[in-house]
């Protein structure tokens, strides 16, 4: 079996469209929400879809995609696992395993497509975190919102992550019901760790929001806030990045101790300008959802050094993005 699997991951063997119900499908009908909308008992809703739904189509799809569920072994996994890229971040490939893990013991319940899931324990890999973070100085941050060569959306996005602390996937599943410009409030009742949340907005972000609103008003309170593009979000980021003229090596190295920065780093900025500020643990948990001061930790030394630079806290949204400052010279 083994070797039939890596003959066909070098494609020496054509294999057939298998007819029935394939590792693809039936995954696609996870991430989808198909299966949540079957056995809403067992299947929670994916807060994270966006990032499966891409790791899966790079990852695992191409390989073992046409592999009927029922038959998916150990071999298979395997043979997934070998062919990630040398040098890939190691949570991302536990993120890898995760997602295969998750979708075989779907199938053994509630779906009953097989009696067993095939991967054992101790198949994840390490969760060992090695790599550096990387986060936005302010004025990188201020250099980049301002640049109107970025599309106004995208550029909105970026600073309301720098200064919200939400997840990407939380974002991309934020509506405007949500949103309370009145009060300055954001309720959060669908997330990751499936506790709801709720803070204060920044004053700016608050401001920045009401103008986006009138400039394109939503059809109804269940409109999402932003309509862009989540897929490849990494590399649109450091696009706009490049674009706007923000140059700093260290945020764009692939190295065994460093990863080019993401939109997800977003959130460490968030986090370690906030530090560097004087905000408390507290107060940042409540906006990033974090339930311990271990991940916390992680940006406490960064926060450190960025208050020793002196760099103060990010600007205002609505005053740093000019599209905003010229809406409100107008009113």
């Amino acid at each position: 079996m083994l070797e039939a699997v890596e003959r066909i991951c070098e494609g020496d063997i054509e294999v057939p469209r298998v007819i029935g119900t394939t590792f693809q499908s039936f995954a696609e009908d996870w991430t989808e929400e198909r299966l949540h909308a079957r056995w809403p008992d067992h299947v929670k809703q994916k807060s994270s879809r966006t990032d499966d739904r891409e790791r899966l189509a790079k990852y695992v799809y191409p390989l073992v995609g046409h592999v009927p569920v029922a038959e998916f072994s150990l071999d298979h996994a395997d043979a997934v696992m070998r062919a990630l890229p040398p040098g890939l971040a190691t949570a991302t490939r536990r993120h890898v395993a995760q997602l295969m893990h998750r979708v075989l013991a779907l199938a053994v319940y509630p779906a009953r497509l097989r009696t067993t899931n095939p991967l054992p324990r101790g198949f994840l890999p390490s969760a060992k975190c090695t790599k550096a973070f990387s986060y936005l100085y302010p004025g990188e941050d201020a250099q980049l919102l301002a640049c109107t060569a970025v599309p106004l959306e995208h550029r909105l996005l970026w600073g309301f992550l720098a200064r919200e602390g939400m997840r990407v996937s939380e974002v991309e599943q934020l509506t405007w019901s949500a949103v309370d410009l009145e009060r300055g409030a954001l309720t959060l009742d669908e997330n990751k760790t499936k506790q709801p949340r709720a803070w204060a907005l920044d004053p700016g972000v608050v401001r920045a929001l009401a103008k986006w609103k009138v400039m394109r008003p939503p059809s109804d309170a269940g409109d999402t806030v932003f309509h862009v593009h989540m897929k490849q979000l990494a590399a649109q980021f450091r696009k706009h990045l490049n674009v706007a003229g923000v140059d700093r090596s260290t945020l764009f190295e692939r190295t065994a101790s460093r990863q080019p920065i993401r939109a997800h780093d977003l959130r460490a900025t968030m986090i370690t300008v906030s530090l560097a500020n004087g905000r408390t643990e507290t107060w940042v948990q409540d906006r990033t959802g974090h339930t311990s001061s271990v991940m916390i930790n992680r940006y406490r030394r960064a926060a450190r050094s960025l208050a020793e630079l002196n760099l103060g806290p990010l600007l205002p949204l609505d005053e740093v993005i000019p599209e905003f400052r010229s809406a409100s010279a107008q009113a």
